[in-house]
């Protein structure tokens, strides 16, 4: 109860920055719901995965790729994924390792619901750039899509590692260990999230929120303080696209 209070009082004392909007790609759902654990953590709307994408275009101004990029970006804002992806091609045509081009298409294909070609597509990104971060949280993003989350767990570090201010990778993580069972490090997760955005940001509040959650889910639930998972696993429900490249570390937001 000590901690529940003391964690109310820094929300009080605290500010922060709100995450900021840009244009939005439909979420759909791809969690399933709480069953056993009720006390499922949440996102504030404005800190839904991937309802904001953003485009790392900074180093990719020159013609004629950074025009195909950008009309490609715009085609893909609206949702056309195939003729998106032949624009993208046409970059690649051009210039066979541009990142952003890969970490793009990689949009499309998860619009596409085609997880699998999707996540190759977006390590071949990281792999042609390891700075772009936000291409390691989309792999997270993807993993959990497949209830992958060890592996959503790899990816959403490494996106931090690269960008610790990277703000949806930071609440991801704490939602990928509620899904693992591990309630202690979801809950010190959400704390850290909550540190990153600012307990005063819509997003900070809901990290805040649910860190207190888990507080009270160990309680009721001791065994799954460690990461002992019981008979039957919690689910929850949550929606998430991912990012078009918001927290890179090399390239400037469209």
């Amino acid at each position: 109860m000590t901690r529940l209070l003391l964690l109310c009082t820094t929300a009080t004392i605290l500010t922060g920055q709100a995450p900021s909007q840009s244009p939005i790609i439909p979420p759909r759902e791809t969690a399933p719901a709480a069953q056993e654990l009720r006390e499922s953590p949440s996102v504030p709307p404005s800190l839904t995965p991937g309802t904001t994408p953003t485009v790392p275009s900074g180093s990719q101004e020159n013609a004629p790729t950074g025009s195909l990029l950008k009309e490609g970006e715009k085609i893909l804002r609206q949702k056309k994924f195939d003729e998106a992806i032949t624009q993208f091609n046409k970059v690649l045509a051009l210039d066979p390792k541009n990142a952003i081009a890969y970490n793009d298409i990689g949009l499309c294909l998860y619009g596409q619901n085609k997880l699998d070609p999707a996540i190759e597509s977006f390590k071949k990104a990281v792999e042609l750039d390891p700075g772009l971060s936000s291409t390691y949280y989309n792999l997270g993003l993807c993993y959990a899509s497949k209830k992958q989350w060890d592996l959503a767990v790899i990816e959403y570090k490494k996106a931090i590692k690269d960008n610790p201010k990277h703000e949806r990778a930071q609440f991801e993580l704490g939602t990928a260990y509620f899904a693992k069972q591990d309630l202690k490090k979801a809950k010190e997760q959400y704390e850290e999230a909550a540190k990153v955005l600012g307990v005063n940001t819509p997003g900070g509040e809901e990290a805040l929120r649910n860190a207190i959650k888990m507080e009270m889910l160990m309680q009721r639930i001791p065994s799954l303080s460690g990461g002992q998972a019981p008979a039957a696993p919690p689910r929850q429900n949550r929606n998430k696209l991912p990012s078009q490249g918001e927290g890179t570390k090399r390239h400037t937001p469209l």
